[in-house]
C-alpha cells in the first residue's frame, strides 16, 4: 500500500528531472508524504524534524532512497501495479490487478512493466492477453489471464503470474448502478475525477469481487 501522490511530484521516478523538480518544489506543486525510511533506523518516525532540509533536497532534485526520510507516493509514473518490485524479489507467485484507464484495451502500463523487468533484471514474462483484450459484441472475453515468469540464473527459477484486468464480459451479476455503465465509461474512468461517488466505488468493488469469484482461475499455490 502507498500514499497516492504520483499525479504531481518532484520525484517522478522514471520521468524525474532536476528542472521539473525545481519548478514543482518552488511553486509547491507536489503530493505524497514524507515518512521514515524503512531501510534506516527512522522508519517508525512520522515526518522529519527539520523539514527544510528535505525541501531543499527536493528543490535541487537530490531526493533518493538512502535518506533518513523518503517521500512516499504510489509509483504511478513507473509501475502502477507493483510488478517490477515483486519480480526484483524473484517471487514464485505474483497476482496483480490492473485498474488503469484503458478504453482501447492496450494494457500499456502492464506491457511497460514487463519490458522494464526484461531490461533491468533479464526476466522473461510470457502471457497471452487475447482473452482479455479481444472484444465480442463490445464486451471483453475474460477478467483473468495466467502467465509464466522465467528468472535468469543457473537454475532458471520459474514463476506464475496472474493478471486481473478491470473488464466487463457480460457475465456480471445484476445490481451494478446503471449510471456507471452509461455515463462514466465504467470501468475505465479517468483518475482526473477525484470525487467518485458511492455508486462508482460500489461498482468497482463489486466488479473486483466478481473477477476473482472463481478461485480456480487464480491457480493459488498449494500450502
Amino acid at each position: 500500500m502507498a500514499i497516492s501522490g504520483a499525479a504531481v511530484s518532484p520525484n517522478w521516478g522514471y520521468h524525474s528531472s532536476a528542472t521539473m523538480a525545481f519548478l514543482m518544489t518552488l511553486f509547491n506543486v507536489r503530493l505524497g508524504w514524507w515518512i521514515g525510511n524503512p531501510r534506516r533506523d527512522r522508519w517508525k518516525m512520522q515526518d522529519p524534524k527539520l523539514g527544510l532540509l528535505y525541501l531543499l533536497r527536493d528543490l535541487v532534485g537530490k531526493s533518493d532512497i538512502d535518506m533518513k526520510y523518503v517521500c512516499l507516493s504510489d509509483g504511478g509514473h513507473f509501475d502502477n501495479m507493483g510488478l517490477y518490485e515483486l519480480v526484483r524479489r524473484r517471487c514464485s507467485y505474483i497476482l496483480i490487478g490492473d485498474g488503469e484507464q484503458d478504453q482501447e484495451g492496450t494494457c500499456e502500463g502492464f506491457a511497460n512493466a514487463i519490458r522494464r523487468c526484461r531490461i533491468d533484471f533479464g526476466v522473461e514474462i510470457n502471457i497471452d492477453l487475447k482473452n482479455i483484450t479481444s472484444k465480442l459484441k463490445d464486451r471483453d472475453s475474460a477478467h483473468i489471464a495466467r502467465g509464466y515468469i522465467t528468472y535468469p540464473g543457473y537454475a532458471q527459477k520459474k514463476g506464475t503470474l496472474i493478471y486481473i484486468k478491470a473488464s466487463l464480459t457480460g457475465d456480471e451479476p445484476s445490481g451494478y448502478p446503471r449510471i456507471c455503465l452509461s455515463k462514466y465509461g465504467f470501468p475505465h474512468q479517468s483518475t482526473g475525477d477525484q470525487f467518485f461517488d458511492e455508486a462508482q466505488f460500489e461498482s468497482y468493488r463489486k466488479l473486483g469481487y466478481h473477477s476473482i469469484d472463481d478461485l480456480k482461475e487464480l491457480y493459488l499455490p498449494n500450502g
